[in-house]
């Protein structure tokens, strides 16, 4: 009897032991996905605010091509409408201010757009990983808005250097190839011809059309103080 009583015993004692260890581990399997979830979720915020870090950085450098591009805008706009205003005679034109603005009209400019910082945040899936979607969304707007405003500018001075290859009659080659030569001989004989003419007044008329830059450059800075304010900054 007393044999028994031990056996019975230690039956019990090993199906304790059994559930004991057997508890411990499903603890420590549960233990440790739960900490490498919170790893793994830790990680990736980290991931998703330096993509946005990024980001922010490249709208910045976005940012500043805008300006570039605003105030030569603002100074082409305003050397079309100085233009104009003296087209039927450039010697009555102040002489400062002409040739302040006479080559204005020549300069051909791009505007460069970047987006590899963007492109790597889709590409990595971190785009859709950001917890606030309407960021998310704003971002892809701005960058639409961004590639709008690039084609839309370099379109104008394409679409300028086709005016200026007809204006460019043998009258005007031939003033520009002597060695010495003043602005209102130049536009004298730019405005001679009819291309001339409408080389100067389109410059005008499309710049005038062009959308305000001043709206591009609020949405890029309204989305970068977006970023700046989620991750903290």
């Amino acid at each position: 009897m007393e044999n028994k009583s031990k056996n019975k015993s230690n039956l019990h004692w090993d199906w304790m032991s059994f559930l004991t260890n057997f508890t411990a581990v499903v603890l420590g399997i549960v233990l440790t996905f739960t900490i490498q979830k919170v790893i793994d979720n830790k990680n990736e915020k980290n991931d998703v605010e330096k993509s946005l870090q990024l980001v922010h950085d490249e709208l910045v450098t976005n940012l500043n091509e805008l300006l570039v591009c605003d105030t030569a805008y603002t100074k082409e706009l305003q050397a079309a409408e100085f233009l104009i205003k003296y087209e039927n005679d450039f010697s009555l034109a102040p002489i400062d201010s002409l040739y302040l603005f006479a080559n204005e009209p020549f300069i051909l400019r791009e505007m460069c757009v970047v987006s590899d910082a963007f492109e790597l945040q889709k590409m990595s899936s971190l785009l859709q990983k950001i917890e606030n979607q309407e960021l998310s969304l704003e971002i892809i707007q701005t960058y639409a808005a961004l590639n709008n405003a690039a084609s839309s500018y370099n379109s104008y001075y394409e679409m300028k250097l086709q005016m200026w290859e007809k204006a460019n009659g043998d009258e005007v080659k031939e003033i520009m190839s002597r060695n010495s030569f003043t602005a209102p001989e130049m536009w004298n004989a730019i405005v001679s011809s009819n291309d001339g003419k409408v080389f100067i007044h389109e410059i005008r008329t499309k710049m005038m059309m062009w959308p305000q830059m001043d709206e591009y450059i609020d949405q890029v800075k309204e989305t970068i103080g977006r970023i700046e304010e989620y991750v903290g900054q």
